[in-house]
């Protein structure tokens, strides 16, 4: 009967949200400057590869635009991205940790977590990014689901140092009863992503999509990123940490321990 009397608490995607919001409008320099160098110049020079490689098509030079001396430029970038975009998240969610326990982490601090971390971070946005895409392509429900119960993977590997396999394990445990909710949080974030998307290629020079041709338009895709970046990582960040205080009873001071 007690078991009655106290039924599970359910997962508060109003909470979380507020939440998310409230830790960015506390630390908004520090995750302004953390995404301005890991998220906003790499999708800059993205769309400076893009514009070299794109812009002569619009003249006919179909052999300049695809030709193999951009090739180098164009993977070296993806490099770049897929290495800054690890370390942001360590960072993210390093500094997020300590805002919910009352403390101010710095630039360094996050920056420190984000390249202790980045090389299981970059093996599971590899394992997450894979699975996903075969998901969808399974008629396009397995790779939903998929992102919804690895989506805690990344603060799981961070806070709890956990290994890669065992992150993933960690992510299935903790979402296992909430899932429906927190898919109903990502298809909001999801709307959010796209808003910010059109309303700053609107603001600079049009459709992100023309921003290949219009360099004006890397300014745009530059702060829609860095916003995007900040949004979702802190998101799923105080997602784990809810969700680790309904299923482990276990408080944002213990969480937060580990970077200590």
């Amino acid at each position: 009967m007690a078991a009655l009397d106290h039924p599970p608490e359910a997962l508060d995607i109003g909470a979380v949200i507020q939440t998310t919001f409230g830790v960015i409008r506390r630390n908004i320099v520090t995750f302004l400057i953390l995404s301005a160098i890991l998220a906003g110049i790499p999708a800059v020079l993205s769309g400076w590869l893009q514009w070299r490689m794109l812009g002569p098509m619009s003249t006919g030079d179909f052999r300049g635009a695809m030709g193999l001396a951009n090739i180098p430029g164009t993977m070296a970038a993806a490099l770049i991205g897929i290495v800054a975009n690890a370390i942001l998240q360590g960072a993210l969610i390093h500094v997020t940790a300590s805002d919910l326990t009352g403390r101010k982490a710095s630039v360094a601090d996050g920056l420190a977590t984000g390249l202790r971390n980045f090389l299981p971070l970059i093996a599971i946005g590899v394992i997450f990014g894979v699975g996903f895409i075969l998901g969808l392509i399974l008629l396009v429900v397995p790779g939903l689901i998929l992102a919804t119960v690895w989506l805690l993977a990344v603060p799981a590997a961070v806070v709890e140092r956990t290994t890669i396999s065992s992150a993933f394990t960690r992510s299935r445990d903790l979402t296992r009863g909430s899932r429906w909710r927190i898919f109903a949080l990502m298809v909001l974030m999801a709307i959010l992503g796209y808003v910010i998307r059109a309303v700053f290629g609107s603001i600079f020079g049009g459709a992100m999509s023309l921003a290949a041709l219009n360099p004006l338009a890397l300014v745009g895709v530059m702060i829609a990123a860095v916003l995007n970046g900040v949004i979702g990582a802190v998101g799923v960040a105080v997602l784990y940490t809810e969700l680790r205080r309904l299923k482990d009873g276990v408080g944002v001071t213990e969480l937060a321990a580990v970077f200590d």
